[in-house]
This record gives C-alpha cells, sequence and structure tokens, in this order.
C-alpha cells in the first residue's frame, strides 16, 4: 500500500513549541512504517495559515497531484489539512473522488478515520474546533492591533483611516484632521439609524472622498465603526 504524506507548519509567536514540517513528516513516516505503507512522496508547506485555500499551497497541490487510486494521504492531524470544515470536506471529497483515502496519524483521531457515520461526525467536531479556535485567534489578533493603533502604535504598512505618520516618529500614528471629521460624520449618521450602505450613499452625496478617490463601500464604514468602538471608554 503506497501513502503521500502531507504536513502544513502555521508559525506563532510561540513557534518554538509548535510542530514544525519536519517533526510532522518524522511522525509520519514512523506511522506509515509502523502500518506497512510505502511511502512514495513527502509534501509540506511552511508559514501558510490553516484558512489559507489549497490554490495557495503548492505543497498541498503537489501532493494532490500525486496521489493515485488505492493510495493513503496522511496527515499528523486532521486540522493540518485546513482549519476550515468546508475547504478540509471539499478537499477530502477530491481525493476520494479519485479513489484516496485520508487519514489521521494521530491516535487520539483514530475514531476520526474512515466514511462510517460516526467517523464522520467526529471528523467534523475536529475540524469546527479547529475553525472555532482560529477564528477566536483571529479576533484576538485584531482587537489588540486595534487597540494598539488606537494609541498611536504604526502596526501595518499603510495606517488606517483615521490615522497618519507621525513626522517626529516612523513608528507612531497620528490623528488625521480631515479623516477624523469624516469618521465623527459617520458615527452621527449610524446614531441616526443609518445602515451601513445608506452611510456609504450619504458619503458619496455629499461628495466626501476617501483615500484615492475611491468610492465608499459597506465593508470600509463598519470597519470604521468597529474601530472606532475599540476606542470608545
Amino acid at each position: 500500500m503506497k501513502a503521500i504524506l502531507y504536513a502544513r507548519f502555521s508559525p506563532r509567536p510561540n513557534a518554538a513549541d509548535c510542530e514544525s514540517c519536519k517533526a510532522q513528516l518524522a511522525d509520519l513516516r514512523e506511522y506509515a512504517a509502523t502500518h506497512g505503507y510505502e511511502v512514495i512522496g513527502e509534501f509540506s508547506d511552511d508559514a501558510l495559515s490553516g484558512g489559507d485555500g489549497w490554490e495557495d499551497r503548492p505543497g498541498m497541490l503537489a501532493a494532490s497531484a500525486a496521489c493515485k487510486k488505492g493510495m493513503k494521504f496522511i496527515v499528523r492531524n486532521y486540522d493540518r489539512l485546513f482549519r476550515d470544515v468546508d475547504k478540509a470536506t471539499v478537499f477530502r471529497a477530491t481525493l476520494e473522488a479519485k479513489g484516496v483515502e485520508v487519514l489521521s496519524a494521530s491516535p487520539q483521531e483514530e475514531a476520526a478515520n474512515g466514511n462510517s457515520l460516526h467517523a464522520k461526525l467526529i471528523r467534523f467536531v475536529i475540524l469546527w474546533k479547529a475553525e472555532l479556535d482560529r477564528e477566536i485567534t483571529r479576533a484576538r489578533t485584531r482587537a489588540k492591533m486595534r487597540r494598539h493603533q488606537a494609541n498611536g502604535r504604526r502596526m501595518s504598512r499603510r495606517p488606517p483611516y483615521g490615522k497618519m505618520d507621525d513626522p517626529a516618529d516612523p513608528k507612531r500614528l497620528i490623528d488625521c484632521p480631515v479623516e477624523q471629521h469624516v469618521i465623527r460624520t459617520v458615527r452621527c449618521l449610524r446614531d441616526s439609524g443609518m445602515g451601513l450602505r445608506q452611510i456609504a450613499r450619504e458619503l458619496e452625496k455629499r461628495g466626501i472622498t476617501r483615500r484615492g478617490k475611491a468610492k465608499w463601500t459597506h465593508g470600509l464604514v463598519k470597519a470604521i465603526l468597529e474601530r472606532e468602538a475599540v476606542r470608545a471608554p
């Protein structure tokens, strides 16, 4: 029985505590040897999030292309595929359509292997928890970034709307008077009961331009209000 091994490593601030692709592949080789699988290919993607699509993962694309009918596609844990239930389900179904079986080498996820209803349920719970953890981490990161930005710290190459570079310190941001006036207008319109799209249309109607003279969108209005909520006392 032949097998393809796949590993994904998404670095964290405590990267030393995370499993590298090298460590994952070592575990996968041991798993394959124990189960009598002949490893014919090892593939990996470094520094990629579990939310990234397979089209952005050269390692995953190559691993999928190398799979032939009757082979095993083995990962250290199911969240190494994706931290997204839908993407993981579609990718698995694509391989299964080729006659390839996807397996997790984790002893804790052994019951999630296979296509019984019991296995599918456990696999769904594993992937759902992985996706939930990813969203919680993203929300915390965004909130922390916005707090730092509100306090004047530069956190990105381009200042958020309402801020501008501090001429005295390139690592700091200060309020942009013109954009702060627009933000106050947005808040007033929201307080009056307007929806996000209504606010965008009203700003366009008043001839209020944004950076680059691009049109206002409900997404930008939403982002401004969310950022202001972080700054609110």
